[in-house]
């Protein structure tokens, strides 16, 4: 009886999601061109492990399942050497039973099995690719058997052989809701790890497979919602591949799926409680469109048609998130395992794309038979990491529908994590980014505004490697581009919180605070991000510095923000814009716009000539930075006037408000300039003869209040008012002016304090001193 409900339990366990996993892998990736000539195809093996109960009891039994599936795009052949699967269990666990078999359907030929050295053994001619090999054992544990790991190897076929660790739960507690596994890697041809930064693998494939009770695949609870979290970095571009429209993909009854083949990107393996024998058949990944997702994949088993919505971890490291989302519960999905390939239209996947060329699929029979693509280019589909910083991590999430236990809401489970090996091969990848950096306008010492291009270069073939993703990029304007302190006109500020740089929610950054305009072109997006540029609140901004900006982009589904540090040069007041941690994603041209107008930002150069913009632009792959630069001219003068020296003709009035003799009145002095004139130096006033001041009446502001601008109110004797910027709409500010002793040599002197508070920015004090 138990070898019969065995043989019935392999029929159900067959395995299939990972296409929730690595469909969420194809959010953003490089473009191919025509492809060199590629490897013959050759099988490899994909292992999982899976035990019913998830929690073997102590003196209890249980069952442990291994399938070994060959992922290869060619059959692996058993009579060259036979195929050998062994699991060494932990130790206080006993085998009393042990059944190997072939097939999708659970009812291929039988393996010669061996309870002793708990091994299966096949030696026949073709294990087609998608198919598998399973060993099932029944295995009792010992009364103080406790939890241990698995060691499975396989080998033998004419392939390289593998060796897998995976844990067994030896537990009096009752199984909860939850994974029993989960599993990531990235091959090259022959099954082996992918390693290669910025290289398009062979194919993926990952897998999982829920916690299971002690009954004939039945799990605690129906499965609901998956949310698998990718590396960042590793990519896909599903923008170059024909896609599935919904009319096709939904089918035209409920039983059938018409997604053409050339939108095949993969297969994927499902086991479902069915509450029955049932097969357990290869079924095509397809891509679909996805109006308000940057991509969307799916597949279609059983009248059940299942979408993976791909987004990116706005808020996070902008790494790849697939969900599902409202999985059938009449169908409880019980494992699943899933392979996409790096390079679809590759012609090694031919046998295996879509349902003609799938033998084995529910849907195979009576459909034309599978014919090659013939594409003339090769189109590359993933692409792994451009940083070599060690393994990289990622993890699946998955809540229930209600349960009895739960009847209010999901039953949350622990969310499982699986690395693939860090990335080697960095000193290899391309980084040939440019840069371009112009003023709108080209008359010197005037407003306007200024825009900043990077391009960087994202075609290779579909063997070569990517172009390493920008990480950081820092750009330095020429020296006498300073920042317009017009600006500060009306200008508003974003806090922390509003910009929300650490969730995923959209920014809700005051229109008052944006200056500029930020747009993003990436080869696996129909069309570019789009978005805002906006000043971030003084000290309250990532930086903690006076000045910072925010890069708010949108489409497709996809947000982006991004804090940049805005260093002013003390001295100089030469400004450096600097963006670190840019998303892990190919961006082909990143253009930033300042607005321009009477109120820009900026202020070009005041003389003639050529101004030369710097950067350092550091990707992923390495710490030396690469250092394009961009010149610019200005061809003339503020206004409308001619190259040469400034001129230097500042206007000068002054007056009292009364002209009564020997009377007392207010006196006021006003100096001013043009944007085409030099900057004020000094300035010295002498008064008519016969005009006094009285000073008898006035205490006198010491030291160090005078240079301090901290005077007494019973110093003051007068105000200022001081205009700033390029343009005809100064930003104006108030001060005080108060009397002082001594100064310079001279009896009395002037603190002439001004608040430099300007728009959203608080610079201090300004303290401006004379002698009388």
């Amino acid at each position: 009886m138990k070898i019969a409900l065995t043989r019935r339990l392999v029929r159900y366990r067959r395995t299939v999601g990972v296409v929730l996993a690595t469909g969420a892998l194809s959010a953003l990736g490089s473009l191919g061109v025509a492809a060199p000539a590629l490897a013959a195809p050759s099988g490899g093996w994909f292992v999982q492990s899976a035990a019913a109960p998830s929690n073997i009891p102590p003196g209890g039994e249980g069952t442990i399942t291994v399938t070994v599936e060959n992922v290869g795009d060619a059959p692996v052949n058993g009579t060259v050497t036979p195929v050998t699967i062994k699991d060494a269990l932990p130790a206080g666990l006993e085998v009393t039973e042990i059944y190997g078999y072939k097939g999708s359907f659970g009812f291929g030929p039988s393996l010669s099995c061996s309870a002793a050295e708990v091994s299966c053994s096949w030696s026949e001619e073709a294990l087609e690719s998608y198919n598998v090999l399973g060993l099932v054992a029944t295995v009792r544990a010992a009364a103080n058997a406790s939890s241990g790991v698995s060691e499975i190897t396989v080998s033998g076929g004419g392939i390289p052989g593998v060796a897998v660790r995976r844990p067994v739960n030896v537990s009096g507690t009752p199984t909860p809701f939850g994974l029993q596994g989960y599993a990531l890697q990235a091959e090259d041809e022959d099954g082996q790890p992918a390693t290669q930064a910025g290289s398009h693998p062979f194919q993926l494939t990952t897998a999982f497979a829920m916690n299971q009770t002690a009954q004939i695949e039945n799990p605690p609870a129906a499965l609901k919602d998956l949310r698998f979290d990718l590396p960042a970095g590793l990519l896909g571009n599903p923008s170059g591949i024909p896609q599935c429209s919904p009319a096709e993909f939904y089918g035209s009854s409920s039983v059938t799926n018409e997604c053409p083949a050339d939108t095949a990107i993969g297969v994927a393996r499902l086991a479902l409680n069915l509450g029955s024998v049932s097969p357990r058949p290869t079924v095509p990944v397809f891509n679909l469109t996805s109006p308000h997702e940057p991509a969307r994949f799916g597949f279609f088993f059983g009248g059940v048609a299942v979408a993976l919505d791909v987004s990116l971890r706005t808020g996070g490291d902008y790494g790849v998130t697939v969900t599902s989302r409202n999985t059938t519960a009449a169908q409880e999905l019980l494992s699943a395992s899933v392979t996409l390939w790096g390079v679809p239209d590759d012609p090694r996947h031919d046998s295996s794309r879509g349902w003609a060329c799938i033998e084995n699929g529910l849907y195979a029979e009576g459909r034309e038979q599978c014919t090659p693509l013939h594409a003339s280019q090769l189109q590359p589909f993933l692409t792994l990491p451009t940083s070599c910083t060690g393994p990289l991590a990622s993890s699946l999430a998955v809540t229930s529908w209600p349960t009895r236990a739960d009847p209010e809401g999901l039953s949350p489970a622990p969310f499982a994590s699986e690395s693939i090996p860090g990335m080697e091969g960095c000193d290899r990848l391309p980084f040939e980014p440019s840069l371009t950096v112009a003023p709108e306008g080209q008359a010197g010492g005037s407003p306007t505004g200024f825009g900043v291009d990077v391009r960087i270069p994202q075609l290779e073939n579909p063997e070569g490697l990517a172009e390493g993703n920008l990480k950081k990029a820092a750009v330095t304007l020429p020296v006498d581009v300073v920042v317009n302190s017009a600006a500060a006109n009306g200008l508003g500020a974003c806090s922390q919180a509003e910009v929300g740089l650490s969730d995923a929610n959209p920014a809700s950054c005051p229109d008052a605070a944006k200056v500029g305009t930020v747009e993003a072109v990436s080869p696996a997006i129909k069309s570019p991000l789009v978005g805002s540029v906006y000043v971030a609140e003084q000290g309250n901004n990532p930086f903690g510095s006076l000045l910072a900006l925010y890069l708010v982009l949108e489409g497709e589904g996809v947000l982006v923000k991004v804090a940049g540090e805005v260093h002013l040069d003390p001295v100089t007041g030469q400004v450096t814009t600097t963006f670190d941690n840019v998303p892990q994603q190919p961006l082909s041209d990143i253009k930033l716009h300042l607005f321009g107008g009477a109120q820009a930002t900026l202020v070009t150069p005041a003389g003639c000539g050529t101004y030369t913009a710097t950067s350092l632009l550091t990707p992923y792959n390495t710490l030396t930075p690469v250092e394009p630069s961009s010149a610019f001219q200005i061809t003339g003068g503020a206004n409308g006037s001619a190259c040469g020296v400034q001129a230097f003709s500042p206007s000068f009035s002054a007056g009292t408000s009364t002209n009564q003799a020997a009377g007392f009145s207010p006196l006021s002095v006003t100096f001013s300039r043009t944007d085409q004139e030099q900057g004020l130096g000094a300035v010295q006033v002498k008064t008519p003869p016969g005009l006094l001041g009285v000073l008898k009446s006035v205490p006198l502001c010491g030291e160090p209040q005078a240079s301090q601008g901290t005077c007494g109110q019973e110093s003051l004797i007068g105000h200022t008012t001081v205009g700033a910027g390029a343009g005809p709409n100064p930003f104006y500010l108030g001060g005080q002016v108060f009397l002082t002793g001594p100064y310079k040599g001279a009896p009395f002197g002037l603190s002439i304090v001004v608040p430099a508070v300007a728009g959203p920015f608080n610079l201090g004090t300004v303290v401006v001193r004379a002698a009388i």
